[in-house]
């Protein structure tokens, strides 16, 4: 799903397909009717954000931006035989979230309950008034509607359901009295669910999260690296 050679170089493999602004409306209205409204309704980066999850779950895969770059084989993830989905995480105690997991790439099999969760948390979502987001800020507004807290959600939601999760309190400079799920926090594998540690997600270490190994350089060990565009947040 990103026009970036890289992908198709490293996993010969793999069929990648990029999806424009035709192909994600065709997709709703084909197979999503019933969410056409919603996907209307949603603007730039959060109609973006609410596809992404669409098209996973329909199909399956492996989902990008545009501006991720592969940089180790995807057959090379490390990725446990029985994992049924897998992310990275990005911070844990920030944004007013416990765990904030990455969705600029995910993968998951088909019709995955995560993303019927995150799914459902969008659409929620997209039926509050635009102030009710507002009071986290610019950026945060976006990330809490649609993006990696509505993401993350679905996550801890599941593990929950699955009596997997491991709750804990934590507390990180001015943000206290979050819970995250402890056997994912800051990385691990539980019920299918495969997070990755920051370094190999290609995100930068913030919040409360540990230090990257001694063994393992700036640029060694990342399976993908982001190109931090940010187009999102002047079109947010």
């Amino acid at each position: 799903l990103t026009e970036n050679d890289s992908w198709k170089k490293l996993n010969p493999e793999y069929n990648v397909e990029f999806y424009n602004d035709q192909r994600c409306l065709e997709l709703v209205k084909e197979y999503y009717p019933h969410f056409e409204f919603v996907y209307s309704h949603l603007k730039s980066v959060r109609r973006y954000d609410f596809v992404r999850y669409l098209i996973v779950y329909h199909y399956g895969g492996i989902y990008a931006d545009s501006d991720i770059t592969c940089k180790e084989p995807i057959n090379n993830w490390e990725l446990r035989n029985e994992t049924t989905f897998f992310t990275g995480m990005e911070c844990i105690g920030c944004n007013y979230i416990g765990i904030q997991t990455i969705q600029w790439t995910f993968g998951a099999t088909k019709g995955h309950p995560i993303l019927d969760h995150v799914i459902k948390n969008v659409v929620s979502n997209s039926f509050k008034a635009p102030s009710f987001f507002e009071r986290f800020g610019k950026l945060n507004k976006i990330i809490h509607m649609t993006g990696p807290a509505a993401f993350s959600d679905g996550i801890t939601a599941y593990l929950i359901e699955k009596g997997t999760c491991e709750p804990k309190v934590g507390s990180f400079k001015n943000t206290k009295g979050f819970v995250t799920c402890s056997s994912i926090d800051p990385f691990g594998y539980t019920s299918g669910v495969q997070v990755f540690p920051w370094y190999r997600w290609g995100a930068a270490k913030n919040g409360d999260m540990p230090d990257r190994p001694p063994n393992i350089g700036p640029n060694d060990g990342k399976f993908i690296k982001h190109g931090y565009k940010g187009s999102w947040v002047n079109k947010g």
